[in-house]
């Protein structure tokens, strides 16, 4: 098992969808232990880092990415993450018995990226917070990686010329 949507994310969900607002995901949450989540679970069973999103952007309907970045003396081998709502809401925990998510050494910054595919869930009400620019599509202004010529004529739609 990856990836688990919590009782208190989808709880969270109906409450938004109830009010007819959304909640974002702002935090990220790296921790050591390494089990199979439950849906009980409200917090992380070992939390050593927690930091607030970076960037994140939408790119398709029910698609999520977002990154966090981990800097400072924090030293880890991240078995469980954690994806937190605004209000500090356990959203998802994502833990694979003992296998290592994330790694970091001490004095060492590191950007980690995430994606949720919520398309085959019901959460509707549950965006990433956009932070600084989105990363550009053929129909949205952003931020891109600008292509090599070994690239050009391939139908890599990820860069540009």
């Amino acid at each position: 098992m990856s990836l688990l949507i919590t009782d208190a994310g989808i709880a969270a969900s109906i409450e938004a969808e109830a009010l007819g607002i959304n909640y974002k995901i702002t935090h990220i949450g790296i921790g050591l232990d390494g089990y199979v989540p439950t849906l009980e679970q409200t917090q992380l069973k070992n939390e050593v880092a927690r930091e607030a999103l970076s960037r994140g952007s939408v790119p398709a309907l029910g698609q999520l990415h977002f990154e966090a970045v981990f800097s400072g003396n924090t030293s880890f081998d991240g078995k469980e993450i954690g994806y937190f709502l605004e209000d500090g809401t356990l959203f998802a925990v994502d833990s694979r018995d003992g296998e290592i998510l994330s790694l970091k050494r001490s004095n060492t910054i590191i950007t980690e990226a995430f994606e949720l595919n919520l398309a085959g869930s019901s959460i509707k009400n549950i965006t990433v917070e956009l932070m600084g620019a989105p990363y550009a599509t053929e129909e949205l202004a952003g931020i891109a990686k600008i292509t090599t010529i070994d690239k050009m004529n391939s139908d890599d739609d990820e860069t540009i010329v």
